[in-house]
């Protein structure tokens, strides 16, 4: 189990608003960091990844 210190790397597949409802529960958590986010829509990974400060982006989520 992680202890209090360790952040849990996280993933957002789908950037819709189910997808964007969870990312913002993730990245206001004190124990998750948000990586990567994935969608079809290139252009809307990169808005979402600017907006949010997430490192990367894909199209694809067998690559991610």
């Amino acid at each position: 189990m992680p202890n209090q210190t360790t952040k849990i790397h996280t993933a957002i597949i789908g950037l819709g608003w189910p997808g964007i409802q969870h990312l913002k529960g993730y990245i206001t958590s004190e124990r998750s960091e948000v990586v990567a986010v994935c969608d079809l829509d290139e252009k809307q990974c990169q808005k979402v990844a600017q907006e949010y400060s997430v490192p990367q982006i894909f199209t694809n989520h067998h690559k991610m």
